[in-house]
């Protein structure tokens, strides 16, 4: 029990949560869970109830139905409070609201061909007289709810039902009282479920009769306090004499109540009590808008019949964390793997370049660079000797070096038509043409010009500094025996 007494049903919101949904409603279909469900040949309702009323498989007992002014008022404010994150009083309900309220409704309803069902709705249903009416605009827009979902369908029940039958009776409730507690709200009007409260004679409430008839219990909220006028009280009355009519004899009005009598509703009359302060018998219930709904509103929209949902939506949002969660990892390993690929290609440095070739086995440690000095100015062809080589270099200027027992001369550089060369005598006295080495740190030796159509290899002008001189102070050693060779660049 809470702390006023009362038992506390907390415990029935996990119940209540599953009711409503554990079984997703179809795209399409009516959002309320009592509604009826086709079960096929063999079940309650085999066929469309359209179908089964136009084929007259029904029950042809007495009907008494009707509806109120506003009918869709209630309906109408909770959607625009979903569709627009707030209630949006009169002053406000502009033109484009009401447009954007109609394409509302059609998406909520799924139709096929919603342009065209837009724009004739906005034409029936606008007030053209005065298009700045915004208390007009809102009351038409209720009338888009009420007929479409109630007034037109209960109109063609007891159409189907008079074609059957005489005892077939349709009335609207047009009877606000001054003291109702949405009166003060003119969103409403006359709401849904308005006449309820004079059907059961709330107006005669007496107070203490009803504590001795539920054991002190009070009376029900509002039963009693708002309903004070005299209109209330003759409104009650007739009602109830109406309705207890009906039940006993068929007929609301066997005979006249304050000087009304209730004519059925026949399907060229097709009359219906018009219920107010002074009720009176009223003929055609709005003729034009029920014909719309009756017979072209289904041809026109093509409404798209109730199918599976695109997505299971309590489950919606655990899916997009997975798909997002799996993106962000696979991000993640493209990434790396194209790190490794571009780590693994990357070159080596000059020093760790193998491109010396090493020694036989068992010759001296220093033989390897012997080796590949040899090799990189043995293999050179002279540029005479090679008829697609470039012309030899400019003559501006010459160095000569000359090397004697491992000792160096440089003579100052002389202007002589001599191509830039180097000739190296090798131990076996032949003599090979070959671009110069490289610049040497340790020599200031001057700036020697170089031909620019010569391109120097690209593995010799990879080479450092230091394994050059390294090479050739190796290849000197070879030659100090041999005397000395001069090297003109």
């Amino acid at each position: 029990l809470s702390v006023s007494g009362q038992p506390n049903l907390g415990f029935l919101l996990p119940f209540v949560f599953i009711l409503h949904r554990a079984i997703l409603p179809l795209r399409g279909a009516t959002q309320f869970i009592w509604t009826p469900v086709l079960d096929g040949t063999a079940g309650f309702l085999p066929r469309m109830p359209l179908d089964e009323r136009k084929q007259g498989r029904f029950a042809k007992v007495p009907i008494l139905a009707g509806v109120v002014h506003d009918e869709g008022s209630g309906t109408l404010m909770q959607r625009m409070h979903r569709w627009e994150g707030r209630t949006i009083p009169i002053e406000e309900f502009t033109d484009m609201v009401a447009r954007r309220t109609i394409g509302n409704i059609l998406n909520s309803e799924n139709v096929y061909r919603f342009n065209a069902t837009a724009q004739e709705l906005y034409t029936r249903y606008t007030w053209w007289p005065n298009l700045s009416n915004n208390t007009a605009r809102w009351e038409r827009t209720v009338a888009i709810i009420s007929d479409y979902e109630i007034n037109a369908p209960l109109e063609a029940v007891v159409r189907f039902h008079a074609a059957y039958s005489k005892q077939a009776y349709f009335y609207e409730f047009a009877y606000v009282s001054p003291n109702d507690t949405h009166r003060s709200q003119p969103l409403y009007g006359v709401y849904h479920g308005a006449e309820q409260p004079f059907l059961l004679g709330f107006p005669f409430m007496n107070r203490t009769f009803w504590a001795q008839l539920f054991d002190g219990q009070p009376t029900p909220a509002h039963s009693y306090q708002n309903f004070v006028y005299p209109h209330d009280h003759n409104i009650s009355a007739f009602l109830m004499e109406l309705w207890t009519n009906f039940v006993k004899y068929g007929n609301p009005t066997p005979q006249p109540v304050q000087n009304i009598t209730w004519m059925p509703f026949k399907p060229l009359e097709e009359g219906y009590l018009f219920i107010y302060r002074n009720s009176s018998m009223r003929y055609k219930f709005r003729p034009v808008h029920m014909a719309f709904w009756r017979e072209r509103f289904l041809k026109l929209a093509e409404p798209v019949p109730p199918s599976s949902p695109l997505y299971y939506f309590h489950m919606f949002h655990s899916q997009l964390a997975t798909i997002i969660l799996g993106s962000l990892i696979l991000l993640i390993l493209v990434i790396l793997i194209v790190f490794i690929v571009l780590n693994c290609r990357r070159p080596e440095p000059d020093e760790f370049r193998h491109d010396v070739r090493l020694a036989v086995p068992g010759a001296a440690p220093e033989s390897a660079f012997q080796t590949a000095f040899k090799d990189a100015f043995a293999s050179r062809v002279s540029p005479a000797s090679d008829p697609l080589e470039p012309p030899p270099l400019c003559d501006q200027f010459a160095v000569r070096m000359k090397y004697n027992r491992g000792t160096m001369e440089m003579d100052e550089p002389t202007s002589s038509d001599v191509t830039t060369r180097l000739l190296l005598s090798d131990p076996y006295g032949s003599i090979v043409s070959h671009p110069p080495p490289p610049k040497i740190p340790s020599m200031s030796v001057s700036r020697v010009a170089v031909h620019p159509k010569r391109m120097i290899p690209r593995h010799r002008d990879l080479r450092s500094d230091a394994v050059l001189q390294s090479r050739l102070a190796d290849h000197t050693s070879m030659l100090d025996n041999r005397g000395g060779f001069t090297m003109d660049l």
